[in-house]
């Protein structure tokens, strides 16, 4: 009797119990192009991809060549017939055909080698669909197909499906094809026109690409052409023009790129071949190092390599030698190690070299890609390791006993296996099935196949016969019979309904619930300027270990988040806002040591840290600089050059281009002979962000730091990153002004030199570096800009990004700042215009002060220091607070004008306020410091920093000052008022705030409007007034009145 075991339980379900892991090779050569191809059957139960290569197109093209990959699903039988005969249906059309002359033909154009390849597909795929078993719906497969055409001068990418191809140039990904999935808009939208529907990322929940050849199912919708189906056939080309640093092309499945990125493949790829020239091993590599990563499908890749292609390295070949030579030995040091406990499995060895910093492993593979190495030391060291568990026959024909093969009978699981690893993209209508074909050969064959010899077992009588399964007609004739669909399609409506209404109710309670804060939304965020603020060393200079002195007052201010101003190394022109060195401490902060201590020492308070970043520009002492000046490999271009025109030994800048401190924004430079561009001052040169290696760079500063353990940035002059390529003039504000005559930044429209297209690419490219290291909960990486928009409000907001594509957390509000005359009513319109362009869902930002703007106290006067940080800390949102606004310091006299706002923080009334022990500071200190100074204000209960203080923590333990909305109640030219409320509290804030000279709102009637009256008094005080619609009656207990010109009152409800 035979009993069929193993290849039962293989075709039962969508993987094999262990990879097939025989591969398909082939290679060539010819036209300038190396090419190497595998495949690799993997987890599936079929084989369904196949593959085209030829180098040397007939009939004419023979300088042409051809690629491509087809991805096959519920069979091959699509993709196999693709792979031979795709190619004739796109030459042999009209459309293809080159233009005949008498004796020769020429190479098509561009747009009919396009119009060929589409027709090609279109062709192909009307012509299969006559085929009697796909006609008949016995065979319903289909396949996606990614190729390539190159010609001496362009290549031509084609795409239908998911499967892709990628090219690498020049050191990075130059291009690579785009997957159709039936979630795209414009997928979706087809598929939705053809009456079909997208559920589950998949064509009527089933299929998951939205192109491809076949499936023909889903082209049978009457009324709609070839390319207006629920599946479409026609590709996409791309056409490129070929260039000498071309390196390779990649066509693959995506089983390859569902485990790896188009970077990580493409590195892998390239670092492969500087250890090896052999394309079939390098594209083995591949498969190899996709399996041990995890895929789950057939792998099949073609490799393409151009004369510029990497060359085999000695250097890269003695490090792959070294790395392969330790794994062999660590493999056999943790092997001895565990030996005396037992011998350790694969899987544990794997584990322990998956957690030690290995160098050199090959990257975009990692440890994946040399498992093949670890494999064999493991297997030589353990060669009687059970195979998975299961005794495999050593050939089709070896007898087992009846006792071995009754114990192995019960041992095999007798159920379908579980789908795991990597989703298969292809077709699963029936689940019986997934997306493979049943084996359709006879149980007698089979059982010549696989089948072992045992004794007969006689149980009454019967001899029991193997089951052979159900084929997969008689399976289709059941399935489709209306008590079976029925029951289907009821049972799926059930779940959809169930998972609508979870869905609907986890909703629900989320849009009841309050959203928790972010650590950079509930706290203030405390401005320092790290060369006035505290010095440690008596040099008179502040410095990091200053800051480390003085935590202690941020926490005392019960704030949590510390701003650090630029202390990159530095020339301090321009204050040390030009870095000549983007990596290191200038020397007057201290050093990296000291700032290592200070983030430590912040963590462990429970504090935050953000610190600036400017990346438009770099000091002109800066290495990058300093190469780029001598034209030094790819530094050339890291900054703007131009030709300046020379007339009588002077320079004539290329166009009216203006700096932010006024003349030209070109300096020539008399090493290079050119000029170069720069925004702010002449030792600041702007850096060319239109360069893929700059913008590399800054990605790689924002990795060190955030790596040094800070938690976000301040991205400053972000606006000015790009500028126009075509170097035009900027309009004149005053056209009838010459352009000789226009020296200052106010006397153009900057329309060429801000706020650029691609400019918010950049910034989103920045928020998705910070992104890689916000995954840990609690280590959220905070974003800002301050880039401020004064004229216009809305360009402001872009940097907030949008509902799906994130930017700054917030861009820094300076309305607060750039008011130009102080009432209610400016008060209002800063508040207001802020509040109603800001984007739903975002949060709002305030300040008061800065280091580019005078003092409040200075500004508009100190009468006003409390009215404006009771502002600050009852509006909504993140208030920012300078240092030194909190005790109400004031501006130093200075011919400088950045500089009076700078003035060292007056923490006591001794010698130099205790800003130093020193005998002077780099600035005066103010000379008011014995009065105004934080060691005297903490003693008084009604002082700037108890007040300060005092709201603060109001704000920390009140939700409704926290969190709570904002409703405007009035204003004037002396008062604005407004309430802070929370839904589902019962407690209400109203701010009182007098920006005027006269005294308001003291025991007498108020008139809100035209129709409510508020009368308050200091023993009990009963409003009646509006708030959005709803008549609210409050009594209120006066937490702080100041009813002085200049007060502000905060009434909080009972």
């Amino acid at each position: 009797m035979k009993v069929l075991l193993i290849q039962y339980c293989i075709n039962m379900g969508a993987f094999l119990d262990k990879p097939k892991t025989e591969k398909h090779n082939a290679h060539g050569a010819g036209n300038g192009l190396r090419y190497g191809l595998s495949s690799m059957q993997g987890w599936r139960v079929e084989m369904e991809d196949a593959h085209t290569a030829v180098v040397g197109i007939p009939h004419g093209l023979e300088d042409w060549s051809f690629f491509a990959v087809y991805d096959g699903h519920a069979g091959s039988r699509v993709a196999n017939y693709c792979s031979t005969h795709l190619l004739e249906h796109i030459t042999n059309n009209e459309d293809f055909r080159a233009t005949e002359k008498p004796g020769s033909a020429l190479e098509p154009s561009v747009e009919n080698v396009k119009s060929g390849i589409r027709t090609g597909f279109l062709k192909i795929d009307e012509y299969m669909r006559n085929f009697a078993d796909l006609r008949n719906g016995m065979d319903r497969s289909g396949s996606t197909a990614v190729g390539v055409m190159i010609s001496p001068e362009h290549v031509y990418f084609i795409n239908c499906g998911d499967s892709r191809a990628v090219l690498y140039r020049n050191g990075q990904v130059c291009f690579s094809t785009q997957d159709h999935k039936p979630c795209n808009p414009r997928e979706k939208e087809r598929i939705q026109n053809a009456g079909g529907s997208v559920m589950i990322q998949r064509v009527n929940g089933s299929l998951a690409v939205s192109r491809a050849l076949g499936d023909y199912d889903y082209k049978c919708v009457d009324g709609k052409g070839p390319t207006e189906q629920l599946v479409s056939p026609e590709p996409e080309v791309c056409e490129i023009l070929r260039a000498e640093e071309d390196e390779f092309i990649i066509l693959a499945c995506d089983g390859i790129w569902d485990v790896m990125s188009n970077e990580e493949l493409c590195e892998f790829v390239k670092s492969r071949l500087e250890v090896s020239n052999d394309l079939e091993t390098v594209c083995n590599w591949v498969v190899d190092t996709c399996l041990h990563k995890g895929s789950r499908d057939n792998m099949s890749i073609v490799l393409v390599c151009f004369s510029n292609a990497p060359k085999v390295s000695e250097e890269a070949v003695k490090k792959d030698a070294e790395l392969d030579k330790y794994l062999e030995s660590r493999v056999e040091e943790i092997m001895e190690k565990s030996g005396e406990e037992g011998m350790p499995d694969l899987a544990h060895v794997i584990r322990i070299l998956t957690a030690e910093n290995i160098p050199n492993l090959p990257p975009g593979g990692g440890l994946a890609g040399k498992r093949n190495i670890i494999e064999n030391v493991y297997t030589r060291l353990n060669p009687h390791r059970d195979n998975e568990g299961v005794l495999w026959p050593e050939s089709p024909g070896q007898e087992l006993s009846s006792k071995t093969v009754e114990v192995k009978a019960k041992s095999l699981p007798m159920e379908l296996s579980e789908k795991g690893g990597v989703e298969n993209n292809g077709f699963v209508q029936n689940e019986a099935f997934e997306d493979k074909e049943m084996d359709t050969s006879s149980q007698e064959e089979m059982s010549k196949k696989c089948s072992v010899d045992v004794d007969l077992v006689v149980v009454e009588d019967t001899v029991l016969k193997p089951y052979a399964g159900m084929p997969k007609e008689v399976l289709l004739q059941f399935s489709s019979q209306a008590r079976y669909r029925v029951t289907r399609e009821i049972l799926f409506w059930l779940i959809i309904a169930g998972s609508m209404a979870l869905v609907c109710t986890t909703i629900a309670i989320i849009a009841v619930s309050p959203k928790c804060l972010d650590w950079w939304q509930a706290s203030p965020i405390y401005q320092i300027y790290p060369r006035s603020f505290k010095d440690s060393n008596m040099d008179g200079n502040g410095d990091l270990k200053g800051i480390q002195e003085k935590l202690d007052h941020i926490t005392y201010l019960n704030i949590k988040t510390i701003w650090i101003t630029s202390f990159f190394k530095s020339p301090l022109k321009d204050l040390g806002y030009g870095a000549e060195d983007f990596y290191d401490i200038d020397p007057i902060f201290g050093s990296m040591r000291d700032f290592e201590n200070l983030i430590a020492a912040i963590h462990d308070k429970g504090l935050k840290v953000i610190m600036d970043l400017i990346p438009n520009h770099t000091s002109d002492k800066h290495r990058w600089f300093q190469l780029s000046r001598n034209r030094t490999g790819k530094y050339t271009d890291y900054y703007i050059w131009q030709d300046c025109m020379q007339a009588s030994g002077s320079v004539i800048p290329p166009n009216n281009w203006v700096s932010v401190f006024g003349n030209s924004s070109w300096q020539f430079d008399d090493v290079r002979k050119q000029c170069y561009f720069h925004q702010f001052g002449k030792e600041q040169p702007d850096l060319n962000f239109r360069s893929p290696a700059v913008q590399q760079e800054i990605h790689d500063i924002i990795k060190f730091w955030l790596g040094k353990g800070v938690d976000g940035f301040s991205f400053g002059a972000v606006k000015f990153l790009l500028e126009a390529t075509h170097l035009r003039d900027e309009p004149r504000v005053d056209k009838s002004r010459k352009g000789e005559n226009i020296t200052a930044y106010s006397q153009l429209y900057h329309d060429y030199t801000t706020t650029q297209v691609g400019l918010h690419d950049i910034i989103r490219s920045f928020r998705h570096t910070m992104n890689e290291f916000s995954r840990e909960p609690g280590r959220y990486r905070f974003m800002g800009s301050d880039d401020d928009e004064k004229e216009d409000i809305g360009a402001t907001m872009m940097y907030y990004g949008t509902t799906f594509i994130q930017e700054a957390d917030f861009p820094f509000n300076f309305n607060l700042i750039n008011m130009k005359n102080l009432s209610g009513n400016s008060i209002f319109e800063a508040v207001d215009s802020w509040m109603k362009n800001m984007p739903a869902g975002k949060w709002p930002n305030w300040a008061v002060g800065s280091p580019n703007a005078a003092r409040i106290s200075t500004r508009i006067g100190k009468e006003y220091i409390n009215v404006m940080n009771m502002l600050l800390l009852t509006l909504p949102g993140t208030p920012v607070t300078y240092y030194g606004e909190e005790i109400g310091m004031e501006n130093i006299a200075s011919e400088n004008a950045t500089l009076p706002e700078k003035s060292p923080m007056q923490w006591d009334g001794k010698v130099n306020a205790g800003f130093t022990e020193g005998n002077s500071s780099w600035l005066p200190v103010n000379s008011n410091y014995q009065s105004i100074n934080v060691e005297i204000q903490s003693t008084w209960s009604n002082s700037t920093l108890s007040l300060y203080r005092a709201l603060t923590l109001l704000r920390n333990n009140e939700l409704p000052m926290n969190r709570g909305w904002m409703c405007y109640i009035w204003n004037d030219s002396n008062v604005f008022v407004f309430v802070r409320e929370l839904d589902g509290l019962d407690r209400v804030f109203m701010m009182v705030l007098n920006f005027g000279q006269e005294a308001k709102w003291k025991n007498n009637a108020v008139r809100f409007g035209e129709d409510q009256v508020s009368k308050i008094t200091l023993q009990k005080i009963v409003i009646q007034f509006s708030i959005c619609s709803k008549n609210v009656q409050l009594v209120l207990s006066v937490l702080d009145v100041i009813n002085d010109p200049c007060g502000s009152c905060l009434y909080k409800s009972r």
